[in-house]
């Protein structure tokens, strides 16, 4: 086993054991009175974000940074947090229930594997990337998406240049339960992040905090590295019903797949539409919420209130026989369905008991003028 396997499966072990108490022990950590919060806040600030921007949150653990982050994108805006671990992504699931918010996309995932999504406007870590062996790496993925001009911040431990024998102590209080320290001393990961920050972004910036304890990294991308394809807007509209940039809808499916349904916002909703296109012909996936009924599901084109509807709403309308793919009897399996969209009076009482499930499209409603389609998707037999 090679030693970033070693760290990932360690890190796993730890932060499932960690993820019950981990807000409390945050608050603890990595000595009691460290100004955590603070440095939080700073971080936050030095992203520059603004209303309706998208953010990547990597490492996000329980989703401590996510109240920040909502204060600054406001409802328009999108977060994705990504992390490691099942046991912290199901903390952050059940904040970002508690906080009712919409624009909330959960992605388990090796932050060394995260595709990020082209043109993210903005991309945080906070003590965390130091424990990724890859963390150099990373960091030049995320400065390869980044949009021109927008910022990348990293937060993180680190040790001072000269280390008497209380920091070293004070340093085995900060990882010594979440990585080998000696490893981590050996690797020094903070000055790895700092030289592929000034490799990888422009107008890098680095400040140690804390009698040198800790670093914030702060960078502004490029935006040469790699170029979006238009077919696939940058955006990420809530409600998951929009085809979203590559990495995006790569990263829902994937986890979707590989978890059974049981690691993304959405859970066990979740479905993937194989819709196809009503030009081209073509097979897209779209990932959707799917509201089981007895006769199969429905799906609700809301594209988080906008003033058009989705680009699957004209190809169920053209082509109303396709593929999705559901979690039924805990396995996600492929199912052809045939969609009719409901209209009349049905459509009022099948909106009304949507908006009752999941309070957020009665929400998306209120934010256009548009009857906002629902279809019924019904298997087709044999």
């Amino acid at each position: 086993m090679s030693t970033s396997e070693r760290t990932r499966e360690h890190l796993l072990e730890v932060y499932r054991r960690k993820a019950k108490h981990y807000d409390l022990i945050s608050q603890l950590s990595p000595v009691p009175g460290y100004p955590q919060h603070a440095q939080r806040l700073r971080a936050i600030r030095a992203l520059g974000l603004r209303a309706g921007d998208l953010v990547v949150d990597l490492a996000c653990g329980t989703g401590l940074n996510f109240p920040l982050l909502e204060q600054a994108i406001g409802p328009d805006g999108r977060i994705v947090g990504v992390d490691l671990t099942d046991a912290m992504l199901a903390r952050a699931r059940s904040r970002v229930a508690a906080g009712g918010w919409g624009n909330v996309g959960l992605v388990q995932a090796d932050a060394a594997d995260y595709v990020f999504p082209d043109g993210v406007d903005v991309i945080l870590s906070t003590y965390a990337l130091t424990q990724v062996p890859e963390c150099g790496r990373v960091v030049a993925q995320g400065a390869a998406a980044l949009s021109r001009g927008r910022r990348w911040v990293v937060l993180d431990l680190k040790l001072p240049d000269a280390t008497p024998g209380w920091v070293s102590r004070f340093g085995i209080a900060a990882v010594g339960t979440s990585a080998s320290l000696d490893e981590w001393i050996d690797r020094r990961p903070w000055e790895t992040i700092r030289s592929a920050m000034q490799d990888s972004l422009s107008d890098a910036s680095w400040t140690e905090l804390c009698f040198g304890t800790a670093f914030l990294a702060v960078g502004s991308g490029r935006g040469d590295v790699r170029v979006q394809d238009a077919r696939h807007p940058r955006k990420v509209p809530r409600g998951l019903d929009v085809d979203a940039s590559m990495g995006w809808n790569d990263d829902v499916i994937d986890t979707f797949r590989t978890s059974k349904g049981t690691e993304n916002y959405w859970g066990p909703k979740l479905i993937v539409l194989h819709s196809i296109g009503a030009k081209s012909g073509e097979i897209h996936l779209n990932p959707v919420v799917g509201f089981r009924t007895d006769g199969g599901w429905r799906v609700v084109a809301s594209k988080g209130g906008a003033p058009e509807n989705p680009a699957w709403y004209h190809n169920l309308r053209v082509n109303p026989t396709f593929e999705i793919e559901a979690l039924v009897d805990g396995d996600v399996v492929t199912v052809h369905v045939t969609a009719t969209e409901i209209t009349g009076d049905e459509w009022r009482d099948a909106y009304d008991a949507i908006a009752a499930e999941e309070p957020q499209f009665g929400d998306y409603l209120e934010k256009t003028d548009r009857r906002i389609p629902v279809f019924q998707l019904t298997p087709v037999a044999g």
